[in-house]
């Protein structure tokens, strides 16, 4: 009778650790934000430069967007999936700099955008 409790608690144990192991992953999926530390390590112009990136990707992408608003709405509509919903703020978001998409909408947006963004992106970095 004294194995029942311990089985018992393995079993709880396990469950509580697997359900926190996906409040986790939902953590590490949130997007990068633009932050302003005194003691970091990152270049500010470099943060900024990739950040800028992904809005000029997203105007390449879709040059029959007339406005911000239109290309946030036509990119919301694009990227969202059954999975994962893209709302047009979060693309506005993401076209004004305050963050970056995950990269399963950064794959999406260099598709969208054609190999020259690709190419653009690499010289970018080597330069």
């Amino acid at each position: 009778m004294t194995a029942a409790p311990s089985a018992l608690s393995t079993v709880h144990s396990n469950a509580t650790s697997n359900s926190q192991g996906q409040h986790r992953s939902k953590q590490l999926e949130k997007s990068f934000r633009k932050k302003s530390h005194k003691n970091s390590n990152l270049d500010r112009h470099t943060v900024d430069a990739d950040l800028a990136w992904v809005g000029k990707a997203l105007w390449r992408a879709l040059p029959e967007a007339q406005s911000e608003n239109e290309l946030c709405e036509l990119a919301a509509q694009v990227l969202s999936t059954a999975d994962h919903t893209v709302t047009p703020r979060t693309v506005k978001n993401w076209v004004r700099g305050d963050n970056t998409p995950h990269f399963r909408y950064i794959r999406s947006i260099l598709v969208m955008a054609g190999a020259e963004a690709v190419f653009n992106l690499i010289d970018a970095e080597a330069a």
